[in-house]
């Protein structure tokens, strides 16, 4: 890969409407046409997306994911997660 030099970011999306792939497919087409953006994975029962990127601001990725039509918000980080 050319991308070493590019450090990767994680962003968490909580999309309180995602409940099966139907809904996470709505979302991942619309994130999926960023550049920057390295990898999605769903956790469908507590309805986040991660969100892997490089080069690309949360508002960025949030704008994508909203206009999928789904509410879309950053999720709180894991309680007990040190902040940085």
């Amino acid at each position: 890969m050319n991308d070493t030099n590019q450090s990767i970011s994680t962003l968490m999306l909580h999309v309180p409407q995602m409940c099966c792939a139907g809904e996470f497919r709505l979302v991942e087409t619309h994130l999926k046409s960023l550049p920057g953006i390295q990898d999605l994975a769903p956790n469908y029962p507590q309805r986040l997306v991660r969100v892997r990127h490089h080069g690309l601001s949360d508002e960025a990725i949030l704008n994508a994911a909203q206009a999928s039509g789904m509410v879309v918000e950053r999720a709180a980080p894991p309680a007990g997660a040190a902040s940085v």
